[in-house]
């Protein structure tokens, strides 16, 4: 991918279109700009992948879809080949599908696996189609890709559940014994399958019982056993190893009961079972370890995570939002998640897990959380019973507090002036604009002053742009020290400033500001060490709300009278 730290990002856009400017639009244009506007949302919008890339494989648009699937934005990929997205080792499939697209074929939902950010894989259906120019020409390729990896995720895990199932019907075909204890015993096709012996291999009693038995669980099987001959138990049922014929250990759930006893309570016949629980034991092996790991990983999860039923009470808590509320899980345990996360008295029907349990849909929201101290990406995930019931949620909430104050470091860097720390044009306009809606609504004067300083191609020539980017920083400092907080100043660009007095106290202020800004301009050169001196000249603009007037018309009437003070002071 290219380094673009010094490129502007392209906006991702429909590939194959362009803007034509004609002049004034008729109104099948601006009804084909309208659809096309639609369109482009669609795309941007759009949940799947929508790349757009010329007949080299360069990737040309990118929208938001893309960005999530993949990790990238649309900065970083536009430009590049599509080829960083196959991952490292699979065979590299594009040129095909370009020389298909070429000829003017089409490729529909085209299976593979694709590279997402940091390696991360994503199993990808593709439908890939020509972009055609206005002349019909082949210009380049659209690829719409769906991810599918959660789809894929299930297809396996229903295919090793299906086997698992098998195994189990397999097994659970059981081996029948009728044993007569004073005279012969019968075994069916399937005991003998089980124990890999064949009719005539040995003597079907008491002893060839106990010599296929593990011998580490011979004693606990007999015990059982005798003490249902006895009489103390309703039936006789264990778990044990068996070795077969082949010396194969298996595992094994023995059944018996005793149907017959004579006058004396003495055991005449039983009949039993024996299954074969290899694959059983194998499988619950596996679930723990499963459980085992599902465990750590619970715990060891930077995010906090909570099971919480669906009377808000949690049942399960990892260490995250343990250690979050400087308390011990086993504390958490049964405590209602809304006194316990968030300190309240009751429930909000408008939280997430609310939400959840009412609609049995996931819910994702971005809430400031006071109680664990900080900007959360919360989402609540709905747990049905086998009726559809929702029986609890499982609530995941990330710590999103840094990118929080990256977001406002950037939207404060949109609307700041980088030198002087003032607002720039745009941050003075969109603010201006919400001053003059509540000064009208309030029927509230507000005055707007426009200054220029004096001299100041003079003093980059003189004495270079670094003393004139002093001068900008002093008139800014200047500004604050003659001006309220509450008031709006901003560089609107060059030597040019601005300052919108949001409440100013009297009509004719015009000469007491002047006056204020003379004075301390004055004190600034008179104190200053620089080998110039710093001069104004200034206009004045009044917001009057019986007279309403726009932003932009004020900053006309403003510089217009500051540029009749400069000629004046010529």
């Amino acid at each position: 991918m290219r380094d673009r730290n010094k490129e502007k990002a392209a906006p991702s856009r429909l590939p194959g279109r362009k803007r034509v400017n004609l002049g004034k639009k008729s109104s099948v244009e601006k009804k084909i700009d309208e659809l096309n506007a639609r369109l482009a949302a669609i795309v941007e919008n759009s949940n799947d992948a929508i790349i757009g890339k010329d007949l080299n494989g360069v990737i040309t648009s990118w929208n938001r879809g893309a960005e999530r699937i993949y990790g990238y934005t649309a900065e970083e990929m536009i430009g590049s080949p599509v080829s960083v997205l196959v991952p490292s080792g699979q065979p590299d499939e594009i040129p095909q599908i370009l020389e298909k697209i070429k000829h003017g074929e089409s490729i529909e939902h085209y299976e593979t696996m694709r590279a997402g950010k940091y390696g991360r894989r994503v199993c990808a259906s593709l439908t890939v189609s020509p972009i055609k120019s206005d002349k019909g020409k082949i210009i380049g390729a659209s690829t719409i890709a769906r991810d599918i990896t959660k789809r894929k995720q299930m297809e396996e895990a229903l295919r090793k559940s299906e086997e698992r199932l098998s195994l189990a019907m397999d097994a659970s075909n059981d081996g029948v014994w009728d044993w007569n204890i004073n005279g012969e015993t019968y075994l069916s096709p399937k005991y003998y399958e089980i124990t890999g012996y064949a009719r005539g291999d040995m003597r079907p009693d008491l002893n060839f019982f106990k010599s296929i038995i593990h011998p580490d669980d011979v004693q606990r099987v007999m015990k059982i056993m005798e003490e249902h001959l006895e009489g103390r138990t309703e039936q006789s049922i264990v778990e044990y190893r068996m070795i077969t014929k082949s010396g194969e250990c298996k595992h094994i759930l023995g059944k018996g009961k005793v149907i017959e006893r004579d006058e004396k309570g003495n055991p005449v016949r039983m009949i039993g079972t024996i299954s074969d629980i290899t694959e059983r034991k194998k499988a619950e092996e596996q679930i723990r370890l499963a459980k085992e790991e599902w465990e750590q990983t619970f715990d060891a999860a930077p995010d906090i995570v909570a099971v919480i039923d669906n009377q808000h009470v949690i049942k399960r808590a990892n260490k995250a939002l343990a250690a979050r509320l400087g308390t011990d899980r086993d504390e958490l345990i049964g405590r209602s998640c809304f006194r316990a996360m968030c300190g309240l008295e009751k429930p909000l029907s408008t939280c997430p897990g609310s939400m959840a349990i009412v609609t049995g849909k996931e819910q994702v929201e971005e809430r400031f959380v006071e109680k664990i101290k900080g900007h959360y990406l919360i989402s609540c995930t709905p747990i049905s019973a086998c009726d559809g019931s929702i029986t609890s949620f499982i609530e995941v909430c990330r710590d999103i507090s840094e990118q929080k104050k990256m977001e406002e470091m950037l939207r404060e860097a949109a609307i700041t002036d980088a030198l002087t720390g003032l607002f720039n044009r745009r941050g003075f306009l969109t603010l201006a604009e919400q001053q003059i809606h509540l000064a009208q609504r309030n029927k509230r004067n507000m005055a707007l002053i426009f200054l220029d300083l004096n001299n100041m191609k003079q003093i980059n020539d003189k004495f270079g742009h670094k003393e004139g980017d002093r001068a900008l920083i002093d008139t800014a400092n200047l500004l604050r020290r003659t001006f309220r907080e509450s008031d709006i100043m901003a560089r609107m660009g060059g030597d040019e400033f601005a300052v919108l007095l949001t409440e100013p106290s009297k009509r004719d202020i015009d000469h007491i500001i002047f006056e204020h800004i003379h004075r301390n301009l004055k004190s600034h050169n008179e104190q200053s060490d620089r080998a110039y001196r710093l001069s104004f000249s200034m206009g004045i603009a009044h917001y009057d709300p019986e007279r309403p007037s726009s932003v932009g018309d004020l900053l006309t009437v403003a510089d217009t009278m500051m540029y009749k003070e400069k000629k004046g002071n010529r």
